[in-house]
């Protein structure tokens, strides 16, 4: 049985109506205090017919906005994972641009205690704001229809499709993307994927609930195992999943659905004989990296994300193949791992239809054939190195 790795970049998801780096820049610049409220819990809302129920994030959210002008005027054009680094960067340290006396706006009473509180809350609402943006052409982040799909009707990834129904007869397929958004997943009810895609979560044995309408659902949680030839390995976190933190410590990471309330997370205990719940109180938003450079920074990170990419290494080893679609080749990390695992002579093809410099230039340093398609017209023929 053969093996084929694939790897996945935000371009993937362009054929789905998900947006690409530049509309996401100027939709975060052209952010509104009327375009989301933040609750008392700290999650970000819709503001509807004017109801606008911000009140203990009000200052969070005037200085977000006021941050980003700044952040803008300074640094433009703007980037929002450059953004990221900066005011990661910032928490830590004093940089001479001005900013200071914009977070000394925001630090006193009735407002945080130091410039580190500030900015990690903010950075909660950021994540909260940018999920929130990254969704498809009919503005669905979550897809909760598992209805089975007939053969070759996914509209912009007939090609895709079509090359996965081939390769999942003879090879071992690991599908590695840096994708948040779960466009993918969805895609697991299809007849070419035929449910038969693994991610290393289950349900099974879970201990781990969130509450709905309906009362407790169980969560799948991480175990590190995939009982398929089929997997899928999420590089840079999901936006359906986020670290469960038991009494201060990561316990695991787990996977939440569409309709559960996150601020009611908590996992099954026993203690002296009796079974009772301990809330996660920690945490209400997903965990998924951003920022050019400090993201790299959590690729060792103990748990989920040492582990995914342990098995990127491992499995770009051991491939036949390796088919890079929609990726730009930015990503040092990313690029720095297939230098070190990807044995010698093993064929890379890289799917762009607007290659930019960098990945021409990824390409002629790879020796890689580059195919100038999208998911939709790419075929069978377009991989075969014979």
């Amino acid at each position: 049985m053969g093996n084929i790795s694939f790897l996945l970049g935000a371009g993937f998801s362009v054929n789905q109506g998900y947006p690409v780096a530049s509309k996401l820049n100027t939709q975060i610049v052209e952010l509104k205090i009327s375009d989301f409220g933040i609750a008392d819990c700290g999650t970000v809302f819709d503001i509807i017919n004017g109801n606008d129920y911000t009140l203990n994030y009000s200052h969070i959210r005037m200085f977000l906005l006021e941050f980003i002008e700044f952040y803008n005027s300074k640094y433009a054009p703007f980037n929002y994972e450059e953004f990221y680094d900066y005011y990661k960067r910032l928490q830590k340290e004093d940089i001479d641009d001005g900013s200071d006396g914009l977070i000394q706006n925001y630090i006193g009473e009735s407002k945080e205690v130091d410039k580190h509180n500030l900015i990690m809350r903010t950075n909660s609402i950021f994540n909260q704001i940018i999920q929130r943006l990254i969704s498809d052409g009919n503005v669905t982040r979550f897809y909760i229809n598992n209805a089975h799909t007939a053969r070759g009707i996914v509209n912009g990834y007939r090609g895709f499709m079509s090359i996965i129904d081939s390769f999942k007869k003879v090879s071992e397929i690991n599908i590695h993307t840096l994708n948040h958004d779960l466009f993918l997943e969805s895609l697991n009810s299809s007849e070419e994927f035929d449910g038969q895609m693994c991610n290393g979560f289950t349900e099974m044995g879970s201990s781990y609930y969130g509450e709905s309408e309906f009362g407790n659902v169980r969560l799948e949680y991480f175990s590190d195992e995939y009982e398929t030839d089929f997997r899928l390995f999420k590089l840079h976190g999901s936006f359906d999943q986020m670290p469960f933190i038991l009494k201060g410590t990561l316990d695991n990471y787990i996977k939440f659905k569409y309709g559960i309330n996150t601020v009611t997370l908590k996992k099954e205990i026993e203690d002296k004989g009796r079974y009772k719940y301990e809330l996660d109180i920690t945490n209400y938003s997903s965990d998924f990296l951003s920022g050019t450079t400090s993201k790299i920074l959590r690729y060792n990170e103990d748990g989920y994300y040492r582990s995914m990419f342990d098995h990127y290494g491992e499995n770009l080893t051991n491939c036949d193949k390796l088919i890079i679609i929609g990726y730009g080749c930015l990503d040092s990390g990313i690029n720095k791992i297939i230098g070190e695992k990807l044995r010698a002579g093993t064929p890379i093809y890289v799917v762009d239809p607007y290659p930019s410099n960098n990945v021409k230039e990824f390409v002629a340093k790879k020796g890689a054939t580059l195919v100038e398609k999208t998911p939709e017209n790419i075929t069978l023929e377009d991989f075969d190195e014979k």
